[in-house]
């Protein structure tokens, strides 16, 4: 699954560059304002991401599309609604680093959105 994910950053490798520029420039423009509470807040979306492939992991599905279980798939888009939902709070939080809050979201959000999709193929066993 780890080889899928570098794939499709890969394909869309415009859209993670520009999300890593962004967080660089953000990073470099607003280090002097970053506490040490902001970078633990930064790194909490990450968190998603990871929880998203573990379910992927832990429910791999191999049987028929029909039969597929439906509560791996739910808890997996519930999973990446409440990473947007805190990323949201966590930008408005953030008075004063917001632009670095934001490019750290955004990267979190962009890894998320590939998880998601990778693992919906791997807990549906429909593969593009």
């Amino acid at each position: 699954m780890l080889s899928g994910l570098v794939e499709f950053a890969v394909y869309f490798w415009p859209i993670t560059l520009l999300l890593l520029l962004h967080g660089m420039a953000a990073l470099v423009l607003s280090f002097q304002n970053i506490r040490p509470r902001h970078v633990g807040d930064s790194l909490l979306p990450f968190i998603f991401p990871f929880s998203i492939i573990l379910v992927g992991h832990l429910f791999w599905y191999g049987g028929t599309r029909a039969s597929a279980p439906k509560a791996p798939v739910i808890a997996a888009n519930l999973m990446f609604i409440a990473q947007v939902l805190i990323s949201f709070y966590l930008v408005y939080r953030c008075k004063g680093v917001r632009w670095f809050m934001t490019a750290a979201c955004l990267m979190a959000i962009w890894l998320g959105l590939i998880n998601l999709f990778l693992v919906g193929m791997a807990l549906t066993n429909v593969w593009l």
